[in-house]
């Protein structure tokens, strides 16, 4: 019988193969999904579930209160799936809901939370998208006409530039040269340029805590303030002074190739009206709920996750979430040994930043990974390594599990 580590290992090998068929089928040269790859997502969610029901895996985690949290927020996801799957007529409709990856299968990257948090899964995880990050890079290279396909496909380098410090010399200098030469063919797709540079302001981060020693009141204080910029938005946003139009003005095109475009203001007026006309702010509508567009067309693939979660799981849901992310991000800063933890804190509070502007749920390496660094900031073992330690990990020349 497969043990846990081996079932973990396929489980991070299938999301990557799984990310890498499903974005190259919808942005590479045929422009189509491949059905049959959604039975990835089900394997492993179906494996991860039994890892959550059969094994010891909450020993992993520091803090019982996180445990409860985390628990609430799967039974929340589970609900929603089964209440968008009675609202389904047919079997046709029902297979639709579950090959979805932005509708059906956009809450099941949770389970990744039980890999992040065991210290045996640090160096697969690492090891997995590094080599995933290559060969997507390399790949992409043969599609160029295909503007949108490198994006998509090295999604998960934010992730792995955070990673820079524990990295040897000669990998920096490959992955600082890809970074270039993804920000430069992507300049189009605004999110995912954000997350590259906001990757290496991380680590710059890093460095200036290494050799100013700031103090780490000054590093919450900081976190703390980039917090309340959403919420403060939001409260501007009610009284009718929208902070998009205000710093990118007022314009005409929409298309993708401008940058400076208000995409959002609209949408957050549309869905809180489909809120307040469903009264669902509390509980959603389910993973498949949607919202009427100004076109009078019905919209499911909404491109801010914040919306997402109000319109799935309701503000019940955005406030068990929050404090999943939340706990990672001060355990990160204020319990953890090691300064690239503090990378990681900082990874998370950019990601809220982000998760009311663009960050979609939907079962990709960008969901996967945040869940993933939830679990990591959660783990008891990962905590107290130092930074040596992890280094040591990470380049495989030490490995402790204690």
């Amino acid at each position: 019988m497969p043990t846990q580590k081996t079932i973990g290992n396929i489980c991070i090998i299938l999301a990557t193969f799984f990310h890498f068929v499903f974005f190259f089928g919808l942005y590479g040269p045929n422009g189509m999904i491949y059905r049959w790859s959604y039975i990835i997502p089900w394997i492993i969610t179906l494996l991860l579930f039994g890892m959550l029901s059969i094994t010891n895996w909450k020993s992993n985690v520091e803090g019982k209160a996180i445990l409860f949290i985390y628990g609430l927020y799967v039974i929340l996801a589970l609900i929603g799936v089964v209440r968008a799957a009675l609202k389904t007529r047919g079997w046709i409709s029902l297979a639709e809901l579950f090959m979805d990856s932005y509708n059906g299968l956009a809450l099941l990257p949770i389970f990744f939370f039980i890999i992040g948090s065991n210290i045996k899964f640090f160096i697969i995880i690492n090891k997995t998208l590094v080599f995933y990050c290559v060969i997507a890079f390399l790949f992409s290279l043969l599609f160029l006409e295909h503007t949108s396909l490198m994006t998509f496909l090295l999604m998960p380098i934010f992730y792995v530039i955070i990673t820079f410090p524990l990295q040897t010399r000669k990998a920096r200098i490959l992955f600082l040269i890809i970074s270039v030469v993804a920000i430069i063919l992507s300049l189009t797709h605004r999110a995912g340029v954000v997350r590259i540079i906001i990757s290496y302001l991380i680590v710059l981060s890093y460095y200036l805590l290494l050799g100013l020693k700031l103090n780490r009141r000054l590093v919450y204080f900081m976190v703390f303030c980039i917090l309340l910029l959403p919420y403060i938005f939001i409260y501007y946003g009610s009284k009718g002074n929208s902070v998009f139009r205000n710093l990118l003005g007022e314009t005409d095109d929409f298309s993708q190739e401008n940058l400076m475009a208000d995409t959002r203001t609209l949408l957050y007026i549309e869905v809180f009206q489909e809120l307040k006309t469903n009264k669902s702010y509390v509980f959603g509508g389910g993973v498949t709920a949607g919202y009427r567009s100004y076109r009078s067309l019905e919209r499911r693939d909404i491109e801010v996750g914040f919306l997402q979660m109000m319109l799935k799981l309701g503000i019940v849901g955005f406030i068990v979430y929050m404090s999943l992310i939340l706990s990672a991000i001060y355990k990160a800063l204020n319990r953890a040994k090691s300064k690239f933890f503090t990378g990681l804190g900082l990874l998370l509070a950019s990601y809220v930043i982000l998760f009311f502007l663009e960050n979609v749920f939907a079962y990709d390496l960008l969901n996967i990974i945040i869940w993933l660094v939830i679990g990591m900031c959660h783990s008891r073992a990962l905590l107290s390594k130092e930074d040596y330690e992890l280094k040591r990990m990470y380049q495989k020349k030490l490995v402790t599990w204690n």
